[in-house]
């Protein structure tokens, strides 16, 4: 066990949305000492190197978790910790201002109604295969009838009606063959400028419903679901996310959060720039694809 900030930011697996916004949200945290944070990493990893570095950093950084907290490579995740901690010592102005309230996700979707799986069945036969390259992809579907309720929020209010919907959202996967990974009853309304977006930034639009849509997520964890999602996906569509990612957020904020919204993700919160920012810069910075 080491220093006192690497422990606390990823030592219990409450890493949020990501581990990257823990970390942050700490670093944020009046008190803390810029210079004796990156000192004492920085003989850690000094004296990692000496020997087995991937080893010792699992076992002696203070993480409790089989695999790093970012990418496939522990020496890698230290490395830029220590970038990082360096960076925040030099100009403490680089730390990240955040709420502190740090949410994990909305969710909106709803099981499916006692005796709907005709409708679901029949609805499913009419879902045409999405061309697009990804792994996982998602699609809104009309049953025609009720399928359950969803909560629709009030823009003035923090309260949240349920409203009876006859859409589906249904997960898509593409293994050896297309199959269906779960199906929610969702919200059907999407902005007006959906099509115009999807268009413009497909590879996002499926993989932000296919992956972080609430029948996606069903009761898992959104990082959780974010590290499967960047071992899944082909390298060409982790490329793909980062530039159509660049032209999203030159969106302003209430463009951003429409957009989000309509591809069916859950994944809401305040900081919802610096989450894309920080899936963008980890795509760029490690590795996700263990070794064969």
């Amino acid at each position: 066990m080491i220093g006192s900030l690497v422990p606390l930011a990823y030592g219990d697996l409450d890493w949020g949305l990501c581990p990257r916004e823990r970390l942050e949200h700490l670093l944020a945290t009046n008190g803390v000492n810029f210079a004796r944070e990156r000192d004492v990493w920085a003989e850690f990893l000094s004296r990692a190197r000496a020997g087995d570095v991937e080893g010792e950093v699992a076992r002696s950084s203070g993480v409790h978790s089989v695999l790093p907290p970012e990418g496939v490579s522990w020496e890698r995740w230290a490395e830029w910790l220590d970038i990082r901690l360096s960076e925040v010592a030099d100009d403490p102005s680089s730390t990240v201002d955040l709420p502190d309230h740090l949410p994990g996700w909305r969710s909106y979707a709803s099981e499916l109604a006692p005796g709907a799986q005709d409708l679901v069945q029949r609805a499913l036969a009419r879902v045409a295969p999405p061309e697009t390259s990804t792994m996982r992809d998602f699609v809104v579907v009309d049953a025609g009838a009720p399928v359950g309720a969803v909560l629709r929020g009030d823009e003035d209010s923090a309260e949240e009606e349920p409203v009876v919907s006859h859409a589906l959202g249904v997960v898509l996967e593409r293994t050896d063959r297309l199959r269906v990974v779960r199906v929610n009853a969702v919200d059907p309304s999407r902005d007006e400028r959906f099509p115009r977006w999807s268009s413009s930034w497909p590879l996002l639009t499926a993989v932000l419903g296919g992956w972080f849509s609430d029948a996606a997520l069903g009761q898992g964890d959104p990082w959780f679901q974010q590290a499967a999602m960047l071992a899944s996906e082909t390298d060409e569509v982790l490329t793909g996310l980062v530039r159509e990612g660049r032209e999203l957020l030159l969106l302003d904020d209430t463009d951003l959060r429409a957009f989000v919204a309509s591809t069916g993700s859950c994944i809401q919160p305040d900081h919802l720039r610096w989450w894309f920012e920080w899936m963008f810069w980890r795509i760029e910075t490690f590795d996700w694809k263990k070794p064969a």
